[in-house]
Formats: C-alpha cells, structure tokens, sequence
C-alpha cells in the first residue's frame, strides 16, 4: 500500500508468542481504563496527566509484544490507535504498525480508515490533502468504501477551491464505487445540476429541451434514491423513511410509497416514550399516517387495502366523514353488490355530522369550522349532493379559526385558505354558478388539482373540451391526493387515451438496467449523433429499473426481527478457569440474514443500524469460601466491531479481548483461595437502562451473558510440593503460573486477616523462589519473575532490589525492560538513567527511560512532500 510506509528495516526478533500474549494483555490492563473514561462508561478518577501515562506506558508495552511475536496481529492493531492518540501523535511508528497489520489482516478495514482520518487531519492544507488523498485511492481497492470516501473527500476539497464540475466527477467516482455511501449523493445533490443550453455545439432548442428533461429526470431519480438508501442504511430511521414517503408521492410514484407506511407505523410500535407528551405526539403522528395511507390506496385504486385501513381507523364507529366516504367508494369498486350498505354507511355518517354541526355547545369554533369544510368534501366527491354541498359552502364563516393541533384533515386544511376557496368554487361549478367559481378561483392557487377541476368544470361548460383536458393534464398527479380518482374520471370523459394511468405503476418492464451514472451535457460531436440517431423505443423509468435492481425491502423486516438479520455474540474458551489462567473472550457480529432468506448487506457507522460499539461488563460472586465482598456489575473495556463497514450476509466482524483487567484483575489475583463466579456481559451500542445500568440499543440484539467460574488454589501440601517443583525444573510455561501463583499467595497468606493464613506454608521460601529466577537460565523466567516481584510485592526486598539492578545490564532486551519497570518507583535510579544514555542500545529501552525521567515522547515522523509539479486537478483516471 503506497500511503503505509514498511519500516526501513526489522531488529532481530525473538519469537515468543506466549510472552507477546501476555504484555499485550498487560498493555491492555493499562489503557482500557482510559478509553472507558474517554467514552463515558466510567467516571474514573483519571486524570490527563495519569491518562497520558498510562497510554505510553501501555504503548512501550506493546511495542515489546510485537519484538516477542512480529506475527501478533492484535498487538499491532492496538498500536495504531495508541500510536495516533493525542497523547502520542507519532505518525512514522502508526504508518509502520498500518503496515505490518495490513499483512497480516487485510480483511479488516478499520485500522486503515482510522489512519487515513488520522492523517488527514495533521495535514494543515487542502493541497496537501488532495495530494495524500489521490495517492492513497490506488492503495485501497480492496476496500470499495473507503475509496469511495476517499473520492467524496476529494469532492468536498475540490469545492473548497469552487471547481464545481471536477467536485461532481469525484463524488460519482465514491457513489459509483460504493452506492451505500449516501454521504456522496447528498453532496452531488446539493451541486448546481448540470443544463444544457443553445449556445453549446450542435445544439437546436428542441435537443436542449430533450437533453435538459432528461437531466433533470435523473436528479429526481437520484433524489429519491438518495431517501431509499437512508431507510436501507438505517430502516430504523423514522424521519428517514417519511422524507421517502412524501418525495415519493410528489414525484409521482404513489405504489412505491404506500409500501412503507406500514413500515413507519412498525417503528412507532417499537418505541414506547416514558416522557406522556412525547408518546401523544406519536399517537397523533399514527393517526396522521394511517389516514394519508388510506389516501394513498384510495389514490392508487388499491381498494382492498383502502378498505382495509378505513377501517381499522373507524374502529366501529363510522362518523369521520372523509374515512366512511373513502370506505365506501373503495368498497362499491370491490363489490357492487354491497352499493347498498356504502350508501347507508354514508347517509349514516352525513346525518351524525350534521348533528354535530347543529350542536355548537358540543363543538368548538375551529371544530365546528373543520366539521364544515369536511361537509363540503363529503357532499362534493362521497356523496354527491350539490345543493347541501353549496349550501355548507355559503354558510362557512369567512375567517378561519386559528389552528391548535396539526392533522392532515384539520389544521392542515384550515392554514390553507387558497384550498378552501377552491373547495368552495368547486361547490358553485356543482350548482352551475360559474360567476362565483371565478370569483372564487381568482384567490386560488392555479396548481392546485381542486383548483384545476373546478377551472375545467368551466372550460366543459364553455365547450370547451380540449382546453379542460389540456387544464387537467397540467395537473401534477402526485399532489391530487384524494383527488386522483375524479380527475382521472373526468380524464375519460373528456379523452379515454388521455387518462393517465396510475403512477409509479407495477406494469414496467424489467428488463431495462438503470446506471446511476447520469448522463452529463454531452459533447458536440455526441450531441449531434443523438440529434440524428433513429428513434428507439422509450427505456422503462429509470427509477424503477434502478429501485428493483438494487433494493428488496427486505431491510424493512428488521425493525419487527432484528434477530434474523444480526447475531451479537461473546465466545470464552471454557467456563472453567483456574488461577492465573487468562481469560480471553471472542466478540462476533453476524449478519445471519441468509439463513432466513432475507438476504440484507448491512450497513455500520454513526447514522446506520448499528455503530457498533460494544461495552463488556463483568459481575463477580464469590461462591461460599473464606472471604470476598461482592461488588456491583462493573465496566471492563470497549471498543466496536465496524471490521467490515459494510457486513455482508453470511460474514461476520470479530473482535477478541483480554477480560481478566481492570477491577476483575484486582478481585481475583487478590484472592487466590477464593471460588468466583463471573458473569460477562456484552451490550452492543450501550444506551442507559435508567436504572444506573445499560443496555443494547436493540434490545431483540442483546447478547446473552457468559458465566465462567475461577476456581479457588487450594494450598494443600502435596499441591505446594508440586509447585515448588514447577518454580524451579518444569517447562517455560509451568515455571510461569507457578511463579504467578506463589506471589499472589504470599500476598494473600501475608495480608490475610488474623487466623484466615496458613502457618504451615512458609512464605518466606515462596519469596525468596521467586528472588532466585531472577537470575534463571531463560530470560522469559527472568523478566517475568521481575514483574511478578513489583506486582504483588509492595516493597522490594535488598536483595530482590539488587537482583533487580542487576537484571538491568541483562544480556537480553526484554528482561532489563521487566526489571525497570519493576524498579522504577521502588529506588532511585538517577545514576542508572545518566548511565543508560550512553550504554544502552536498544531503542525501546532508550525510551522507556525517557519516559521514566518525564522527557517527551520521541515521534518518528512520516516524510510527506507534496511535488512542486503537483496541480490539484481530476486525474484522467478518476473521469466517469
């Protein structure tokens, strides 16, 4: 990869994987703390200076794992989000640990993203951003979506210097590279859209009026799709999918829309607001929905459904007017048979309106307003009744009320007083009173469909058929709403070829693939072979060929099972574990949505599905023993599992983690005769329980928890001869835990209560076992013997601390980087740090040493120079 710089040469490397395992866990101890503070799990009492220490520290530690075991993959990956923290901000070592963790996992993309934000945001101008970016594209074709960030970057940097047409190329470059990457789309869309005007080559006005048509045919394509990815990227996203319901209805694709407000009355279901105000709001906002999805099937002569909706929102009592009157047209269509029992469903609910109109006492000024219009409506187009019609017409009060609620049958028509005067000329031209619909008409809005029958009503009685029909054909079928069923009759009436169909019909033709390239003004020479080209058949509406190539629907069913489509889970080795056995956990996130053939690539990030972030908690119980106190369910690390930014069906993203840190550490290396129960738990996208807890955002996602038992040591005598042995002739590994286990007993059997110790056992032999590995044959044995020593012992012996200093000038790297850590804090080591300035070799060490005399962090900087030659510009191979 060109913009991660390999190290110029690699130290000799003793390969020790099990030693590498083990610092790594230590620097993972170190800085978990820091991040679940920096994230807001914890309130802990880190301060900034503790916090940088801490990280370094953790830094230098594994910077030794990955000397142990070049091959530690996770080591690495630590490294580059330590490395280009604030607290370090050493971009020559992340580029090499990018590197190194690039060859041995290309399948994660994180760490690469992670570093390319890095980077750009230490470079201090936009021409050296466009350089790094346009030299880092090429490396990343195994990962389509960073690229296509990466183009999107370029986009916004090119606007920044206003070439808004190179800005174009380059965010089609990240949509056609990823079309998951909506960002992208939003940013072309919010670009001048390209027109073709006369005075370019070749051009005749009626090929600029074709060639411009179908420019902006394609940015309403992209517009809706646009909407359609946002519900795909997150079908969660309540006000995503309503920006996609209204767009799709005023560009004329009502079919389309009405399959997603069931989707949107699926979300309000899932979410129960404790806050009372806010769960009204949502109620209302249902009701909102429901009726405008009547609308839309009644619009669309879907009259099963039509009559599927009504009444589900009658609920048995049939007195709102426009519901029983959609009903009953719907169910004449059905059922001509049942004209009897719509007729007496409408008689029925005019009559109940009309008492409550004659009621005031009961109704309020606005209601009894609202009621009015709703009468008018009713008597005009449910059942029609011209002289009640102009009767309610003449009789509503001049002035609307002022609104309290919005609903789409009330407030909404009430703030719009060009509607009602158009409602009202269309009850004149009813009664034939044509002077009073143009008076009426004069005050309207001329694109109104309302408007628009009533002005062709005129036209008819004038004899004037092609003027109506022209006048109606004018008519935006999107907006007609309620109305498209009578324009569409009068459509027939007038002309039966005429009669639009109904839009965004499921008839098209399949065949046709849509590309989302759009077709920019062309070139001359273009221009005039299309001008001379015969003429072909008309492709099918591009929409619909991108909209069923490319989406199913099948995201929707996540809000009501997410189960089917993500499995979160957390893996431990066993669920038995003895003492001083590390416990180490996989965390995996499945997209399982092949197995329900439902097959979903899923979306992660800020505004998707899931982030994902995950916090893990530990609770631990002591099982009946000697002592213990049992604390609360507490936080042990964080980190997300955005692997793969876009999970596929069938892949996962995994994550492993070090469990046994932090507090849990503390609690069982403090108590080594103590039986443990440890229950994990995993939340993905932690949010407050409110109960001083968390949980996962999606509940139905909820990992289980994983309970493990720590046994207890049980220092019986033959058990203590065996160790005793191990400390001193067995393998590497057994020599290891023995020592372990023998310095946190003598912490437990010396700092035990009155009577809980054992007198039997001789601590002092366990002490000074350990003192004597510090000059073992193996110097894995040494420097851990020297970690042991400083963590369970809270002062040094002489004779350990002689030891130690001696361990100093250590043959091998790795025992004089344990010894000082041990040391340092426990004697002064002023002599040994002038000393060391001029022996010692190893760069580590060097700055380890540093670090202990507070002296900064030496950064290994990154070469980066932008080439005088270098113009900023579209390089050919990024052209569409």
């Amino acid at each position: 990869m060109l913009l991660l710089i390999a190290p110029a040469g690699a130290q000799t490397q003793d390969s020790s994987p099990q030693d590498a395992q083990r610092a790594w866990s230590l620097a993972r101890d170190l800085w978990a703390p820091v991040e679940l503070q920096a994230n807001g799990f914890t309130a802990g009492p880190l301060g900034p200076a503790q916090a940088d220490l801490r990280l370094r520290q953790a830094c230098l530690l594994l910077e030794a794992a990955v000397q142990l075991d070049p091959q530690y993959e996770l080591a690495w990956k630590d490294l580059i989000f330590l490395l280009t923290s604030d607290s370090l901000d050493d971009p020559g070592r992340a580029a090499n640990a990018v590197f190194q963790y690039y060859t041995l996992n290309p399948q994660n993309a994180r760490p690469i993203s992670h570093f390319l934000r890095y980077r750009l945001q230490k470079l201090e101008d936009r021409r050296s951003r466009e350089y790094f970016l346009l030299q880092s594209i090429p490396t990343l074709t195994d990962y389509p979506y960073l690229q296509s960030e990466a183009y999107a970057q370029l986009g916004t940097l090119t606007l920044e210097k206003g070439d808004i047409n190179s800005a174009r190329l380059f965010f089609h470059q990240a949509f056609n590279h990823s079309s998951f990457n909506e960002e992208a789309l939003t940013r072309l869309l919010q670009l001048p859209w390209p027109q073709v005007t006369e005075d370019m080559p070749n051009m005749t006005a009626e090929l600029v009026v074709a060639q411009n048509q179908k420019l902006n045919q394609e940015k309403v394509t992209y517009e809706i799709l646009l909407r359609r990815l946002r519900v795909r990227n997150n079908p969660f996203d309540l006000d995503a999918v309503l920006e996609l319901i209204d767009i799709l209805e005023w560009y004329g694709y009502p079919q389309l829309a009405g399959d997603f407000y069931d989707h949107a009355q699926t979300i309000l279901a899932t979410d129960s607001p404790a806050d009372v105000s806010v769960a009204e709001k949502r109620r209302a906002l249902g009701r909102h929905l429901r009726f405008r999805q009547l609308v839309n099937a009644y619009s669309t002569e879907a009259d099963a459904k039509a009559v599927d909706i009504a009444q589900t929102i009658l609920e048995g009592k049939f007195d709102d007017l426009l519901v029983v009157g959609i009903l009953s047209s719907a169910l004449r269509q059905l059922n001509p048979q049942a004209q009897s029992q719509a007729d007496q469903w409408l008689k029925n609910a005019g009559e109940a309106a009309i008492r409550r109109l004659a009621q005031p006492d009961g109704d309020t000024t606005l209601e009894a307003y609202q009621l009015h219009k709703e009468l008018i409506w009713f008597f005009c187009f449910f059942d029609p009744d011209p002289i009640r019609a102009l009767h309610y017409a003449q009789t509503l009060p001049a002035d609307a009320p002022p609104a309290r609620h919005a609903n789409l049958t009330g407030a909404a028509v009430v703030a719009n007083p060009q509607r009602t005067r158009a409602l009202v000329a269309y009850a004149y031209a009813l009664n034939d009173q044509w002077q009073k619909v143009r008076e009426s008409l004069a005050q309207t809005d001329p694109n109104d469909p309302l408007a628009a029958l009533a002005e062709a009503k005129i036209l008819i009685q004038q004899n004037q058929p092609d003027a109506a029909l022209n006048r109606l054909q004018a008519v935006n079928p999107a907006q007609a709403g309620i109305l498209a069923k009578p324009i569409r009759n009068l459509l027939e009436r007038l002309s039966p070829e005429a009669a639009a169909p109904v839009p965004g019909g499921s008839d098209a033709d399949a065949a046709f693939q849509a590309t989302l390239q759009p077709s920019l003004p062309a070139a001359a020479e273009t221009a005039g072979a299309a001008a001379a080209a015969a003429p072909t058949p008309a492709p099918e509406d591009p929409l619909l060929a991108t909209w069923r190539s490319q989406f199913t629907n099948n995201e929707l069913e996540m809000v009501r099972a997410p189960e089917k489509f993500l499995r979160c889970s957390l893996h431990l080795s066993s669920d038995i574990f003895s003492f001083g056995m590390d416990i180490y956990g996989k965390i995996i996130l499945a997209n399982t949505s092949d197995i329900h053939d439902l097959d979903t690539p899923i979306v992660l990030g800020p505004r998707s599905v899931l982030g994902p972030s995950v916090l893990i908690t530990a609770e631990v119980t002591p099982l009946p023993g000697q002592y213990a106190d049992t604390p609360r369910e507490f936080a042990l690390a964080c980190g997300d599992l955005s692997q793969r930014p876009i999970l596929y069906p069938g892949k996962s993203n995994t994550v492993e983690e070090t469990l046994s840190i932090g507090l849990l550490r503390e609690i069982l290396e403090s108590c080594p005769r103590q039986t443990f129960q440890v229950t994990f738990r995993l939340y993905l996208d932690p949010v407050a329980d409110g109960r001083g807890g968390y949980r996962s955002r999606i509940p139905a996602l909820q990992p289980a928890p994983v309970t493990i038992t720590r046994r207890a040591f049980t220092p019986a005598p033959r058990r203590m001869v065996e160790l005793t042995r191990a400390i001193q002739q067995d393998t590497i590994w057994e020599q290891y835990q023995a020592t372990h286990t023998f310095a946190a007993l003598w912490r437990d059997l010396t700092t035990a209560p009155s009577g809980q110790g054992i007198p039997s056992i001789n601590t002092r032999l366990m002490r000074e076992l350990i003192r004597k590995n510090l000059t073992h044959d193996d110097f894995r044995i040494r420097a851990w013997s020297a970690h042991f020593l400083h963590e369970f012992m809270p002062t040094l012996e002489p004779s350990e601390a002689a030891a130690l200093s001696g361990m100093l000038n250590d043959d091998h790297w790795f025992a004089r980087f344990m010894a000082l850590r041990a040391l340092f804090g426990s004697i002064d080591l002023t002599e040994y740090f002038q000393w060391s300035a001029s022996i010692e070799e190893h760069p580590l060490i060097g700055r380890q040493i540093d670090l202990y005399q507070d002296k900064p962090w030496q950064i290994q900087p990154l070469p980066f120079e932008v080439p005088e030659s270098f113009q900023s510009s579209v390089p050919a191979a990024t052209q569409p």
